[in-house]
């Protein structure tokens, strides 16, 4: 995992990154990069920034998925483009509103190609009323992110929210939160799971969509995911990691 340091002056909130680290390049075998923020208030959060005016690339750059922390970001999961990826880095507020911008030249540049394996499965509501998923047996691979994309109709109400939990893993031994991964985002209409755990094997899980007021949920059955370890064609020396 590549470290990029982003040091916040206390007093005028701007942001600066040491000359060495402000183009750095990812060979085929790397996954992961951080963003460590040192002197960052509580009432700031951290934001990386790529730059979208290609509409070939994606908003997490190279990534197929980034976490922000209080104090750090993730880029986690190669999504398969090459090239250079340009990128800023940010504070914003609570309410998301930027507060400082860094204004050098920050880069980062992808060497080789990787097809991008990550799984995307569709959320629907079904005739009785309940949650479907498709496909039923997701495929993963080390360097994945999968996405849980849940239909705009199943938000007719504004009150309810994505959700997941995780029913069976390899060995019996089950995170009912994070499954095979380290990380489990909930945004407004998704769930994003990131950082392979590394144990190869059948999970089982069950998604929900839950009203914010009291919990109680519309639910899916037991769809699968089979955690399949290094993608197909992956070479010798190619990482098994995914997770930091």
């Amino acid at each position: 995992m590549q470290t990029i340091q982003v040091t916040v002056d206390s007093s005028t909130h701007t942001l600066d990154v040491p000359q060495d680290q402000r183009t750095i390049t990812l060979t085929d075998d790397e996954e992961i990069v951080q963003w460590r923020f040192t002197g960052i208030r509580n009432d700031l959060r951290p934001e990386v920034l790529f730059d979208g005016d290609d509409p070939a690339r994606v908003p997490n750059g190279p990534f197929t998925g980034v976490r922000i922390e209080a104090d750090r970001v993730l880029g986690q999961g190669r999504n398969g483009q090459s090239g250079a990826f340009s990128y800023a880095v940010e504070l914003r507020a609570v309410d998301g509103a930027v507060v400082t911008r860094s204004e050098v030249a920050l880069e980062i540049v992808v060497e080789g190609e990787r097809r991008d394996t990550s799984p995307v499965a569709r959320v629907f509501k079904t005739n009785d009323d309940e949650l479907g998923v498709e496909p039923d047996n997701l495929q993963l691979y080390t360097g994945d992110a999968a996405i849980w994309a849940f239909e705009d109709d199943l938000f007719e109400r504004d009150d309810v929210y994505p959700d997941i939990e995780w029913t069976n893993a390899p060995g019996g031994q089950v995170d009912r939160r994070l499954g095979p991964f380290r990380s489990m985002t909930r945004r407004a209409r998704s769930l994003v799971g990131t950082g392979n755990n590394g144990v190869v094997g059948d999970y089982r899980y069950t998604v929900f969509l839950r009203r914010k007021s009291d919990g109680s949920p519309r639910q899916s059955a037991d769809p699968g995911l089979a955690n399949n370890g290094d993608p197909p064609g992956s070479g010798p020396g190619t990482s098994s990691g995914g997770g930091d």
